[in-house]
């Protein structure tokens, strides 16, 4: 649940890092004399393994491109459902998106951005939600007031110049018992 999380909301290489801390810790309790199980010479390996996959994933991990180079996109994404101001009946609401003027990728695809070309991020309360492709995202919204926003992104993930004018959000509340 905790690899699922930082993929969600970290990026896609968070969980790398999240692997490569767990080795390191299995290796110091194994040291600490728990795991006893386990080899003591493993314990060394476990950690170095770690540390290197930390660091590399690190360093695999794309920074945010200057927005100012990116290209312009005329695609609009529209929130269909759930309406604005919605009484959500339970926490597993689906989200369905109207997309004009732009074409989804598949999300294994990734490559240069491309004008009109991309992938949705869906959103509740700024928390990105698991990717699935097409127009129909289920998603999780606990009881209480949430926003729920969606925005098209390039082919690699990060916003078009134009990125303000290509997301819609609409705010609902979620059923009195709902919890995610």
């Amino acid at each position: 649940m905790l690899l699922a999380h930082a993929f969600s909301t970290s990026g896609p290489w968070a969980w790398v890092v999240y692997v490569g801390i767990g080795l390191c810790a299995l290796g110091a309790a194994r040291l600490a004399g728990f795991l006893k199980r386990l080899p003591e010479r493993a314990a060394g390996v476990l950690i170095v393994v770690g540390v290197v996959v930390a660091a590399v994933s690190g360093t695999l991990h794309p920074e945010p491109p200057d927005p100012n180079t990116r290209p312009v996109t005329p695609g609009k994404v529209e929130i269909e459902s759930p309406a604005a101001g919605a009484q959500l009946e339970t926490s597993q609401t689906p989200v369905t998106l109207r997309v004009t003027d732009f074409e989804l990728v598949p999300l294994g695809a990734s490559g240069s951005p491309r004008p009109g070309y991309g992938h949705l991020h869906v959103t509740v309360d700024g928390r990105l939600q698991p990717q699935m492709e097409g127009t129909t995202f289920d998603v999780c919204v606990p009881a209480g007031p949430h926003s729920i926003t969606a925005v098209l992104v390039a082919e690699d993930h990060f916003g078009f110049k134009n990125e303000s004018d290509l997301s819609d959000t609409v705010d609902v509340v979620g059923a009195r018992d709902a919890r995610c």
